[in-house]
């Protein structure tokens, strides 16, 4: 799976966008709706925020607001009452004293508020109060929802065990999270993990600031460090790791969390305390807002701030609802609810219950049969094509919001390509209501629900493992000048190793920076030592002259800035933590021939076939057959592939031999085909600094064997 974010047409849309909507708001009076305590401001817009809503206390501050997952309800309290919003009207008031944090359950049906020693639980459609309870000996100061919405944990201002896990529907006794040693007087945040296994807690425990618990045995995992006070939390959507905002405008982010211990290292980009984070719906970015003003957006592929949104007031404290793109400032007597812009393309979400290791839920029942699944995003969902035909796309029932319990504003999705019998190839495109776009090929069969291929071993012999093969195509960048043949290249060279070869394929089209490293980890987690790993990658490449150094370019590289090229070294080091016995990188690019040494390198051998081929899968390989070398190449021959493509497939195809290396193959199939057919000249070569042990990647025909 692999998502792509549409190139510059997508940028352009979306800041006419913004100008059209700056134009409309200036020349155009909103309805202002007043609220029981206050009133609501116009909307404004500053620096891509826009303002949807201002609320005023008329007595007091507003000490707390949140807004619910879907994005449809939002919730202030003031000294005296709880207030909710539904966009349009103020749907319920309740009568609550110093309710100082408000948190919606995860399907938005249920409110919950911490008081002075209580919780209040209120029932958001029906405007009415659930039920209240005493829940601590002093003020309620941080509170979470499991992600099914089963449990409440709360955490208080000491007195009393400072953590509790409530069963909301049993209304039992709560679980109670213990210490070895006095706690500090604060629980700050509380925070559930995606799937509900961990619980993290933050308190102003100058020993371990972070705890993160195991919610079925209560066991936890302290977190050392002395860099500042936490402020708020946010797991990542893979809850492979924590990110902590602290009050000294640093973010720690929190890795093995499912071992003995949490490792931690530092983002740096804020001037004062961090009080909101949280990541983006697909994680392609992570946000923290501050007291200094500042909203940050970092990219998670490689930790580095990409957009900094300046806030009017600083020094105010904020609260992100990132699965929605909503964003709350506090103020003295009021609070602001934004909306954020929003970046990247929707999510195409699976049912994990059909295939746990992929994230989209395929039905193909029949020929002709229906494609199904699930789009969400911060901003809404516009349109979804399949194979370039408009599929069908049904908003949930409260029902399905329940059960599903999903943040984000999704949708299904649902339509019938033509397909025939046997294989075929599925191009799902989802558009957000900003255009971006999100794009998944599902190479499916009838009657079946895979679609990253997975076909019988090409081989039986022992110790040999499975081939795998990423398979990447990049035809449209957002800021380089596009280019025509490598999403049908890679196509037609992942149908050959998959039919012919019995490779299990993954296609990464107009792969980001992410998609590409990402799937490289994806992979060094996955092989085992006796697996092969074959890397095809047609796209843009550049070789800077003065630090001569080769990079590949994703399709989210800029013109003059780096820092999303992928540099050969990146790639190199990435395979060397790769623990498969063979690894062959195929690459279509200018300048792909930097990745290897410059001497030759002679693979043949005057022993017997079969021990020759013995020798050669004993020894591990890193070797790469490049389309050229230090020059340009040509990206269309006039048949729809490049010149380098053209003769790698047909050489696949044609080859006699039914068990070959990567060297003989390049020999006798590709390096006079291709010198002959353009003034490029393709190289063959071992990896400079990878681990090559002078082995070589063995092709086999689906079905064969060595004997």
């Amino acid at each position: 799976m692999y998502f792509q974010r549409k190139g510059a047409n997508m940028r352009k849309i979306y800041s006419i966008m913004d100008l059209i909507i700056i134009t409309i708001l200036i020349n155009c009076i909103i309805q202002i709706v007043l609220s029981p305590e206050g009133k609501a401001e116009n909307y404004t817009v500053s620096q891509n925020l826009l303002e949807i809503k201002r609320f005023n206390a008329d007595k007091g501050k507003i000490k707390a607001i949140a807004t619910s997952h879907d994005g449809r309800y939002t919730a202030f309290s003031t000294s005296s009452q709880v207030s909710i919003w539904d966009g349009k009207n103020f749907i319920a008031i309740f009568e609550a004293n110093q309710v100082n944090t408000l948190l919606f359950s995860n399907d938005g049906k249920t409110l919950a508020g911490g008081g002075y020693r209580y919780i209040y639980l209120w029932d958001v459609s029906k405007g009415k109060e659930i039920r209240s309870f005493k829940a601590h000996e002093n003020i309620v100061t941080a509170l979470a929802f499991s992600p099914d919405g089963h449990t409440l944990a709360s955490g208080s201002k000491g007195g009393d065990p400072v953590v509790k896990i409530w069963d909301i529907e049993s209304q039992k006794s709560p679980r109670i999270l213990r210490w070895d040693y006095p706690y500090s007087e604060q629980v700050l945040s509380l925070v559930y993990s995606p799937d509900g296994t961990l619980l993290a807690s933050a308190s102003l425990d100058q020993k371990t600031p972070v705890r993160i618990w195991n919610t079925k045995t209560l066991n936890a995992i302290p977190v050392s460090f002395q860099n500042g006070a936490v402020r708020d939390m946010a797991f990542s959507p893979d809850g492979e790791f924590l990110m902590a905002g602290l009050d000294n405008g640093v973010v720690m982010k929190i890795a093995y969390l499912r071992s003995d211990s949490g490792r931690f290292s530092i983002l740096k980009g804020h001037t004062d305390a961090i009080t909101g984070i949280g990541f983006t719906l697909n994680g392609n970015y992570f946000i923290s807002g501050g007291l200094d003003g500042n909203v940050i957006y970092w990219d998670t592929s490689n930790w580095k701030s990409t957009k900094i949104l300046k806030l009017p007031d600083a020094g105010n404290p904020l609260i992100l609802s990132t699965d929605v793109g909503r964003l709350a400032q506090i103020g003295r007597k009021d609070a602001t609810l934004y909306s954020l812009p929003d970046y990247s393309g929707p999510q195409i979400s699976i049912d994990k219950t059909r295939d746990k290791t992929r994230d989209l839920n395929i039905s193909a029942v029949s020929a002709g049969g229906v494609i199904k699944g699930i789009v969400n995003d911060e901003s809404g969902i516009k349109q979804v094509l399949i194979n370039g035909i408009e599929a069908q796309i049904i908003p949930p029932s409260q029902e399905d919001i329940s059960a599903r319990r999903i943040g984000g504003k999704w949708s299904f999705f649902s339509g019938s390509p033509e397909m025939q019998i046997n294989e075929n190839m599925i191009e799902v495109a989802a558009y957000d209501n900003y255009n971006n776009k999100t794009v998944e090929f599902i190479s499916i069969e009838t009657g079946r629900t895979d679609y990253e291929t997975k076909t019988k071993p090409s081989h039986d012999i022992p110790g040999f493992g499975r081939n795998y093969a990423v398979v990447i195509g990049n035809n449209d960048y957002k800021h380089l000048s596009d280019l025509e043949t490598p999403l049908n290249d890679s196509r037609e060279v992942e149908k050959v190793l998959r039919e012919e070869y019995g490779f299990e394929t993954k296609i990464l089209a107009n792969a980001t920076r992410k998609d590409i490293l990402g799937s490289l980890n994806e992979f060094r987690k996955r092989l085992t030592e006796n697996d092969n790993l074959l890397i095809y990658y047609a796209g843009h490449g550049h070789f800077d002259e003065e630090t001569k150094m080769a990079y590949w370019l994703p399709v989210d590289a800029e013109q003059e800035n780096d820092t999303d090229w992928i540099k050969v070294n990146d790639i190199t080091n990435n395979i060397m933590k790769i623990s498969s016995k063979h690894i062959l990188i195929v690459a279509d690019s200018c300048y792909s021939g930097q990745m290897t040494r410059s001497v030759d390198v002679n693979l043949r051998s005057n022993e017997s076939r079969e021990r020759y081929l013995n020798r050669l899968f004993d020894r591990k390989s890193r070797t790469l057959i490049a389309s050229g070398g230090n020059e340009p190449v040509a990206d269309n021959e006039g048949n729809g592939h490049s010149v380098f493509a053209n003769v790698f497939i047909r050489a696949l195809r044609d080859i006699e031999d039914q068990v070959f290396t990567a060297d003989e193959l390049f020999i006798k199939k590709i390096k006079e085909s291709v010198g002959g057919r353009s003034s490029q000249m393709p190289e063959y070569n071992f990896i400079q600094n990878s681990g090559h042990d002078n082995g070589d990647f063995i092709f086999t025909r689906a079905g064969m064997r060595i004997k």
